[in-house]
């Protein structure tokens, strides 16, 4: 899976660009592939329809990796199941990558480990901010990016 999440950033005839949606869907779909057997979350994908720059979709890859990747190893602690929904849309100005669990919620007091430095550094590069927030139940992390630094 991640070979062929890793296949698609060779971009198309058109400058290099890449489709977002494929990429991102192939890149959750070897994540939670690798836990399936283990323990019942699915990971879902919702995506607009938008090609980038192939250094771009490595970019909302990795943030996108980052946040998956903490809701596995805290929402969900012991053999407890659930849902992770990677929604992202656009307003024309700017594209919002969002990731939601269902879990067991957003401590308020957690310092920041390398992997959500990592997302603040990213999203800052591309014109961004991240927020996180409860989701009641769960956790919910948006990374808002401007649209000007991903086409350019």
């Amino acid at each position: 899976m991640v070979a062929q999440a890793q296949e698609r950033l060779r971009g198309d005839q058109n400058g290099g660009l890449v489709g977002l949606s494929g990429y991102v869907g192939a890149l959750c779909q070897g994540l939670g592939d690798l836990l399936r057997d283990v323990r019942p979350i699915a990971v879902r994908v919702n995506c607009v329809p938008i090609s980038v720059p192939s250094s771009v979709a490595v970019h909302v890859g990795l943030i996108v990796n980052e946040l998956v990747t903490n809701s596995l190893k805290y929402a969900y602690p012991t053999e407890r199941g659930g849902v992770i929904r990677v929604d992202i849309v656009s307003d024309g100005t700017n594209l919002m990558v969002t990731v939601v669990d269902d879990g067991i919620g957003c401590p308020k007091d957690v310092d920041p480990g390398l992997g959500s430095k990592l997302v603040r550094l990213l999203a800052k590069q591309l014109g961004g901010r991240v927020e996180r927030e409860d989701a009641n139940p769960g956790c919910r992390v948006r990374v808002t990016l401007d649209e000007r630094h991903l086409l350019a």
